[in-house]
């Protein structure tokens, strides 16, 4: 009997504070996404997956889906769109630790690519070729939790890190944070919550992302090295062996549909 006083308490809270919010949140993005489909607007995010290009691989965003459990009282809603490559993108790293770096990058974007290794005598990786071909997706998730008295806003590849999550009162899902969550959809914004940092943290991340490019070259001097050692020609440095191949027309990928 306090289980079932419980759930009623639950399905009491969920019916007189989430549902009101999560149906408001479900016609903005039904429309939004029904607009986003008719408009096709050209929105090119860039990740980094190659290297090669510092400033990052810029893809084409589009494909975009609202999936729902129930219009009426809804309590998940997906937002989830696809970002393409216009052909395969082929780069080359030397090093072991430089190559499962890039592949736990890759696979913590989930994002499809070829990995072709080279090996020594020892049968060790002492290089690889990775082809790139995508595409990646990015999901943006809302789920009422009565149990929690929140709602949970789950993103995949719509911020600096691959995931990340947050935990809203009711009050908090209004108009202003759901325009922002369809911003950082549409890439017009880099974080879905805007956190104040003091100057003194400043320089501190600072310093720290100083350290971690030194470090970084360190790595790549020490993999060439290696090489010159192993009696390999090095090149002309890291860029000078990072080769791109673009192919023409775009992956086809089957339009989504909505539930």
């Amino acid at each position: 009997e306090a289980q079932r006083e419980v759930g009623r308490a639950a399905e009491d809270y969920y019916r007189d504070s989430l549902q009101p919010v999560m149906l408001k949140a479900y016609q903005y993005f039904n429309e939004l996404i029904d607009h986003l489909n008719t408009v096709k607007p050209d929105i090119a995010p860039r990740y980094p997956l190659n290297p090669s290009q510092p400033e990052g691989t810029t893809l084409q965003q589009s494909e975009y889906r609202f999936d729902f459990d129930d219009p009426q009282q809804p309590r998940k809603l997906d937002i989830v769109c696809h970002c393409t490559l216009p052909g395969p993108v082929e780069f080359e790293l030397r090093g072991k630790q430089l190559v499962d770096r890039q592949s736990a990058l890759l696979d913590s974007y989930r994002f499809f690519y070829h990995r072709k290794d080279r090996r020594n005598e020892r049968l060790e990786v002492v290089a690889a070729t990775f082809i790139l071909e995508g595409p990646l997706r990015s999901h943006l998730r809302i789920v009422a939790d009565p149990d929690d008295r929140a709602v949970h806003v789950m993103l995949r590849n719509l911020e600096a890190t691959p995931t990340r999550s947050y935990r809203f009162e009711p009050g908090q899902l209004d108009p202003a944070m759901l325009e922002r969550m369809a911003r950082l959809m549409l890439r017009q914004e880099r974080t879905l919550v805007q956190v104040e940092v003091s100057e003194s943290v400043r320089r501190q991340l600072q310093a720290r992302l100083a350290e971690e490019a030194t470090a970084r070259a360190a790595e790549i001097e020490q993999a060439r090295r290696e090489d010159d050692e192993a009696g390999e020609d090095s090149g002309a440095g890291i860029k000078g062996r990072v080769r791109r191949v673009l192919a023409t027309g775009r992956d086809g990928l089957g339009r989504g549909k909505r539930k």
